[in-house]
């Protein structure tokens, strides 16, 4: 399975990176909104999930959301945040996610919340 992995932050994006790759994924990185809209161009169905950061600047999480709906929306989206209930239109746009993680968050939780997202994105 191979996540794109999405935030602003590229410490972020290296652990993340390399705790799914030890875990067996294929993982790809985009270091914001623009990034990651590229990266799905670029690699298209290879992607099977996309793993995001809410809080990004110029474009956030919901805009990258919302634009996935329109160009793939089969693709399943995470969403992760510090901000659930402290940033007006999260808690909706959470609803209508694949899933969500809130950070801090272990591995574990990372791992879980992308093989959720999957099943049931694909109805299992």
């Amino acid at each position: 399975m191979t996540v794109l992995i999405v935030d602003d932050e590229i410490d972020q994006l290296q652990t993340l990176r390399r705790g799914l790759k030890a875990k067996g994924y294929g993982v790809l990185t985009a270091l914001g909104v623009d990034e990651a809209l590229a990266a799905i161009t670029r690699h298209g169905d290879a992607i099977d999930v996309v793993l995001s950061d809410y809080q990004m600047p110029k474009k956030n999480g919901a805009y990258l959301f919302r634009e996935l709906r329109v160009r793939k929306s089969n693709l399943p989206f995470v969403l992760m945040t510090a901000y659930a209930g402290s940033i007006p239109g999260v808690i909706s746009l959470l609803e209508e996610c694949d899933g969500f993680i809130e950070k801090p968050y272990t591995l574990e939780q990372i791992i879980s919340g992308i093989e959720t997202a999957v099943q049931r994105k694909r109805g299992n």
